[in-house]
């Protein structure tokens, strides 16, 4: 009939999903959420030009870091833990990497969330998935927190692993700053 049929693909879906996280406004979370979920149900029907992605899933998670959603960091952790799944299972367009991590560590971190970053960390650091920023942002909440015993002591551990050879702890300016 000449019409032409579009259909999105990844790239569109994660364009609206990125558009949703930088919004700030009421319900963009969730509709981010729902977008990746429905990325997911049409991969999973078999339209593999839709898939989710590493790019996907950390859209949704800074979606949550900005929503004034008192589960963010939950809703957040869940998607995360989804994508550690997707990783492990059969979607190798997820690259579990620190980008993801510390998006998730970030809403903690925000959120006042020192201990729950800190246990994040500690699970991160056994795959190596950790980096400066993720560092960062845990003494970054335990300094907002006031504990400034259990920073200094993760501030100590970063820099025993730096020498001890991670090039990808190696803390910075930002690392002393509080």
């Amino acid at each position: 009939t000449g019409k032409i049929k579009f259909y999105p693909n990844t790239y569109c879906f994660n364009s609206v999903i990125d558009s949703w996280s930088k919004s700030g406004t009421e319900g963009a979370a969730e509709r981010a959420e729902r977008l990746l979920h429905r990325m997911q149900k049409i991969y999973e029907s078999g339209k593999h030009d839709v898939k989710p992605d590493t790019i996907s899933l950390t859209g949704v998670i800074h979606a949550w870091t900005k929503s004034n959603d008192k589960s963010a960091p939950e809703r957040a952790e869940a998607i995360f833990w989804q994508s550690l799944q997707l990783h492990r299972s059969e979607n190798d367009d997820i690259i579990f990497d620190t980008i993801i991590i510390n998006a998730l560590v970030n809403c903690w971190a925000q959120r006042g969330g020192a201990d729950r970053c800190y246990k994040i960390l500690c699970q991160m650091e056994e795959t190596g998935n950790v980096d400066t920023i993720t560092y960062n942002s845990v003494l970054n909440a335990f300094a907002n927190k006031g504990d400034v015993k259990k920073a200094h002591a993760i501030l100590s551990h970063m820099e025993k692993m730096y020498t001890a050879g991670n090039k990808n702890v190696r803390p910075n300016t930002i690392s002393y700053k509080k």
